[in-house]
């Protein structure tokens, strides 16, 4: 349900869900936001003569919005079940930097089970759901405390093995966009694995073959896409594995429109969970290069994906996954208004343009002697006295800069 308001008539406290024109065309956040302030107003009011305002999404007394997502409450997981989604409602238990310890050793960790598991494979043997299951609990744990911490780390490690990084990636986005969703753990235990496991069938092919980076041929992608058949039957041979997690790896490369595979199927015989994984490993894919060697900055990524919502992907799905990571994601750099460079550090979860920074480069794109820590949403005021406001993502590496540098 929606109502069209006039600027004028907005109010703190409205949840906008939709503009009079596009969302990328303005700097708010994909797609809607709540209206918490008279300066909200002011900054809607530069862009915009109306918008549309969804009364289903309530300000609560702890300042942040309730999402009663009923279109996806209703889309079923598979088999006639139900995605209990909103099932429960999850707040940071730690900050980042408390967070980010544990969240370091769950990934150091993973190389272990990552080993066991490539190791099981290789040999023709079932693989060892033990190692996995513990290391899904640990992601669970890490992602419930505090997203943000585990997000920042994997997108700043550099691993030795793309394959493990793809993996703990897809499982750790799998994970934070259940959360978001308000899955309750147990199910966020069930799209953890199936992340973890999403393309193990990758180590079935050629090792030249995954790391080629000029473009495919028709029969070298005919190939790639034999990965799923052959990580549905190692999951099948395993035991402990949940029927669950094997739909979500079948159905990954599925799209609403039926292009997809390897079934083809359309729209209303994809589960939930295995939309979320089809977001989640394209999103992967285009923000961190696949076997063509393409990349795109993870803002560039989200356009584009937002551009196939309803065609590729289902659309509200889509866009809480936007809202669950964010434009710029925790780990990226951005330009700020100021012409500083700065890394987004955590959410803000109520203002998403408002992000925790780290400020590391002047205007001239200087190193600062002390990076400089700025909370957009409660202390946006530069020394100069220009409000801090995010201008642009910039592609990872520009200006020379590591962020793992800073933290790791």
């Amino acid at each position: 349900m929606k109502l069209k308001k006039m600027i004028d008539e907005l109010k703190p406290g409205m949840y906008v869900y939709e503009l009079d024109r596009p969302w990328l065309d303005t700097p708010f956040p994909l797609q809607g936001f709540l209206v918490q302030s008279p300066e909200d107003v002011e900054a809607l009011r530069e862009h915009c003569e109306f918008v549309y305002i969804d009364p289903l999404r309530e300000q609560i007394g702890d300042n942040t919005s309730r999402l009663r997502l009923k279109p996806l409450a209703s889309l079923a997981t598979g088999k006639g079940e139900r995605a209990p989604i909103g099932a429960v409602s999850y707040a940071n238990k730690r900050s980042v930097e408390e967070e980010l310890p544990k969240a370091l050793a769950v990934t150091n960790g993973a190389t272990e089970v990552f080993n066991q598991i490539r190791s099981s494979i290789e040999r023709n043997k079932a693989i060892d759901i033990k190692g996995a299951a513990m290391l899904v609990e640990s992601l669970v744990d890490t992602i419930v405390a505090n997203p943000d911490a585990l997000m920042l780390i994997l997108r700043l490690r550099k691993e030795a093995e793309p394959a493990y990084a793809h993996a703990m990636f897809v499982a750790a986005n799998m994970l934070a966009f259940g959360r978001h969703l308000g899955l309750p753990k147990e199910e966020l235990s069930v799209v953890g694995m199936a992340g973890l496991l999403l393309d193990v069938g990758m180590i079935k092919l050629p090792k030249e073959l995954l790391e080629k980076k000029s473009p495919l041929s028709r029969a070298e992608h005919a190939l790639i896409k034999r990965h799923v058949q052959y990580g549905e039957e190692m999951l099948r041979s395993s035991k402990g594995i949940s029927e669950r997690v094997v739909v979500i790896l079948t159905e990954h490369h599925e799209r609403e429109n039926g292009s997809g595979y390897p079934r083809g199927v359309l729209s209303k015989d994809i589960s939930v969970y295995g939309k979320m994984a089809a977001i989640v490993d394209c999103y992967r894919e285009l923000a961190f290069g696949g076997s063509a060697g393409l990349q795109a900055s993870s803002y560039d990524a989200l356009e584009i994906m937002h551009g196939w919502g309803g065609k590729f992907f289902h659309p509200a799905l889509l866009e809480q996954f936007i809202q669950c990571i964010g434009i710029y994601p925790a780990g990226s750099l951005v330009e700020l208004n100021t012409g500083e460079v700065a890394i987004i550090v955590a959410h803000n979860r109520a203002r998403r343009m408002r992000p925790r920074i780290m400020i590391i480069l002047d205007p001239r794109k200087q190193a600062y002697p002390r990076p400089v820590a700025v909370d957009l949403a409660n202390d946006p005021i530069s020394n100069t006295g220009i409000s801090h406001e995010i201008k642009r993502g910039l592609d990872p590496g520009m200006y020379g800069i590591d962020p793992k540098d800073y933290y790791l």
